[in-house]
This record gives C-alpha cells, structure tokens and sequence, in this order.
C-alpha cells in the first residue's frame, strides 16, 4: 500500500465510534462477561514449533535492516519485534510510532515516509514471524471520549494495516502504561463522573473497537500482549492495571476465528524452573477464551549466565502455545557484539527437545 491508501484506511477505521458499538443507542452499556467464556484447549507448540522472538532496546531502525538485509538471515531468532522511527529528531518516545497511538490526534505517515519506504524494501526471509509494536502511549485520551478514542482507533488501524504483510503476522501490544495511567480507575479524571462499574463497561467497548480497527486492516492478525489479564492482582478498582482485564475481555468478544491472541506473560522474567512455567500456563489456560493462548517473556537481565539463559529459554518454548519474547537490555543481537557463548546459549535452546 502506498501512504496515500494507508491514510485513507486510517481515516476509515476511525469510522468505529463507541454509540455504533451500542448499536447507535448512545447510552446502552455492552454487559461485562460475568464468568470467562469457555475454556481453551489450544494445540500446544512442541519445542519444535514454539517461536523465539527478539525484542529490547537494540531495536534495529527500519533503514539498517534494509541496508543489512543479511542480519534476518542470520539472527538465531525466529522473528523480531520492529517500529517506524520519524523522519524528525527528537527523543525516543517521540521518534517511534508505536508511542504515537494513544492519542486524539491522527498518525500522518508522510512523517514517517524514510521509514516506510526502507520498510518497503525490506526482504523477510521465510518462515520468520515477526511484529510491528503498538504501545499504549501517550495514553491522553479518556475512555469516555469518543471522538479522541476514534483517532486511537485510526491509529491502531494504520499499524496494523502496515504489519499486513509477508513476514509479519501482527502487533506486539504493549500495555505497560508508560505515561499516562490508562487502566488506572482511580488515577482517571472521570472517575467522579463515572463509577468503577461504568468505566469497566466503557473499556469493555473500547476493546471491542480497538480488535474490530486492527481486524478491518489485518483480518487474521496475531496480537501478542506484553502480559494479560491475570497482571492486575487484589480488587480491580484499586489496581493501576485494574481496567486491563475490561479492555481484553472486549478484545476477546470481537475476535473472529481467526484472530489469536497471546498473553505474552511478562511475570515469567524471572522464572527458572518448569514448575513456575507450567503454573503460569495453567493460569492463563483456565481464563481462556479459544483464541486466547499462553506465551512468555524471557529477560536477558534477570539470565545473567549463558547456562541461565539456555534454561529460561528452554522451559519457555516447553510450556508456551507458540511464541517467546527475548527482552534484551545486556546484548546488541545486531551489531555483532553478542558474546559467542550467548549466541549458542540461544541456539541450544532452540535446539533442546526437552
């Protein structure tokens, strides 16, 4: 697609407005699920299938990968995590797309027409998987506001549309909230307008909407979350996270067959042992929607040994329905300045059965 189709697909999810949602009444409120919806039984990834994906702050700009088209080659890692940078300069936040999403303002892609032009003349070699990223960021936009959440939705939509592409199978969603407290009932200005209950309903909505925008431009996108519903912990209300299981659950009722989408579980940073892998996946499995499978995060910081990072990975593609995401802070995969004891720490992972 061009940038000219991508703004106008851009525009046309805005269309989704949250009084369409309620079937134009304006005031009706979609019911909140009072149980999880039925169990799934996902035909789980053997270590054979399970995919690695790399991810960290050695994210390589779009321009470097095209003119390094060997470095997809050769990488041990079954896919990346990818963003556009800005043709502007400017702090980090403010040169990524995916930190541009969560706001009333419209994404114009003319800003980030270098990127999109390198992204174009990138070659995927098969069968990588890899995602384009999608934060929840700067995260401005009250619930309740419906003209502001339309421009999230158009911008959801336009990353989503320029993931739908060969090697790329859909969004890494962020939900950590960075800036503003987006989940965060009581850190939200309507709070005195609008109780718990009300605010839980209206997120239900805008997650309804937001899989529907991402559906529109990518009909069978794979969303792979940083973690999912069981983050929140003790009363919902008082949870800085405590709208998140809203939001997914609204996510879940709008997934079409052939939608999935994964609890990346980044509780699982730490873990070192198989019993904390298979209790985790336990978890999400006994929440689960049919489309909603179990995934982990692995961070390089908390492996500090290759023998560390060879177990974590391991136990991770055991118990994992798919994917696991490598979030590196220590290594640069891709300036080739990775240790070779690291480098074959990942590869025995990749190589164990067990």
């Amino acid at each position: 697609m061009t940038i000219t189709e991508f703004t106008t697909l851009c525009f046309a999810v805005g269309c989704f407005t949250l009084s369409a949602c309620n079937g134009g009444g304006g005031s009706s409120s979609a019911p909140m699920p009072t149980t999880p919806p039925h169990a799934a039984d996902p035909e789980a990834a053997t270590p054979h299938t399970a995919k690695l994906i790399e991810f960290g702050w050695d994210m390589p700009s779009m321009t470097w990968l095209r003119d390094h088209s060997q470095a997809l080659q050769q990488t041990p890692f079954d896919g990346v995590v990818l963003d556009l940078q800005s043709d502007a300069t400017g702090a980090m936040d403010e040169q990524q797309l995916s930190w541009q999403v969560w706001r009333d303002k419209t994404i114009d892609l003319h800003d980030y027409a270098k990127a999109v032009a390198a992204f174009d003349a990138i070659t995927v070699p098969p069968p990588m998987e890899n995602f384009l990223r999608l934060n929840v960021t700067p995260g401005t936009v009250d619930w309740f506001d419906e003209a502001g959440y339309a421009a999230v939705l158009a911008n959801a939509g336009l990353v989503a549309g320029l993931a739908h592409r060969p090697g790329f199978v859909g969004i890494f969603l962020d939900v950590e909230t960075y800036q503003a407290p987006l989940f965060d009932y009581l850190a939200l200005p309507g709070r005195f307008q609008h109780s718990f209950g009300d605010y839980e309903s209206q997120v239900y909505r805008s997650g309804q909407l937001f899989l529907q925008a991402l559906t529109a431009a990518y009909p069978g996108i794979t969303v792979l979350l940083s973690f999912g519903e069981s983050w929140p912990t003790g009363e919902l209300r008082l949870s800085p996270y405590g709208l998140l299981p809203a939001f997914l659950e609204g996510m879940l009722a709008a997934a079409t067959p052939a939608v999935t989408i994964y609890d990346g579980y980044e509780q699982a940073y730490p873990y070192t042992t198989a019993q904390q892998f298979q209790a985790a996946a336990q978890r999400i499995h006994a929440q689960t929607h049919p489309q909603y499978r179990a995934s982990f995060g692995v961070y390089d910081r908390a492996h500090p040994t290759p023998a560390d990072l060879t177990n974590a990975l391991t136990l991770a593609r055991r118990f994992t329905d798919r994917y696991v995401w490598s979030y590196n802070e220590v290594y640069n995969w891709w300036d080739g300045t990775v240790p070779p004891a690291v480098m074959h720490a990942v590869i025995d992972a990749q190589n164990s059965s067990h």
